[in-house]
């Protein structure tokens, strides 16, 4: 039986094509495949997480029931940008995502809603979030950590 690998060389290429593989696996980190990614505007999914003890849990926090209509992956210049309506755009005063305020990108004042965007490195990972709520016709005035979880993502980011 004629055995490939019991030649010398055929031992050096297979090992050499195994480490420019491993090396090529651990190169392409999340963040740099979501910056190969075009330009562009991508549907994803989104779903707002009850943080149990600084944990996303696995149950929707009732900030998700604030969010309406389609959630986008928005990529431009290389960086990763997630939008979403908000309703009760007047009631929440505040939303952050990894510290840093969300952008809001238009409102509707007569409608109560709000579109924001915020940046987000890595889409494959749980985001810490944190929301604060001013609804003073039901007397209801409160903050909440939450976590952001990224779904149905574009191919390549998955």
């Amino acid at each position: 039986m004629n055995n490939t690998l019991s030649n010398p060389m055929s031992k050096v290429v297979a090992l050499f094509v195994a480490v420019v593989m491993l090396m090529a696996t651990l190169l392409i980190s999340p963040d740099k495949a979501a910056a190969a990614l075009p330009d562009g505007q991508y549907p994803i999914g989104v779903t707002i997480l009850k943080d149990v003890n600084g944990q996303p849990s696995t149950e929707p926090s009732m900030t998700n029931s604030y969010i309406v209509g389609p959630k986008f992956l928005n990529v431009r210049n290389g960086k990763n940008y997630v939008s979403f309506t908000f309703t009760q755009s007047k009631q929440i005063t505040h939303f952050k995502v990894n510290g840093v305020d969300s952008t809001v990108v238009s409102q509707d004042l007569a409608a109560n809603t709000r579109v924001i965007e915020f940046e987000v490195p890595n889409l494959t990972q749980t985001s810490s979030a944190w929301i604060s709520i001013n609804w003073p016709e039901i007397n209801y005035v409160n903050s909440y950590n939450v976590w952001v979880k990224y779904d149905n993502l574009p191919v390549g980011l998955n």
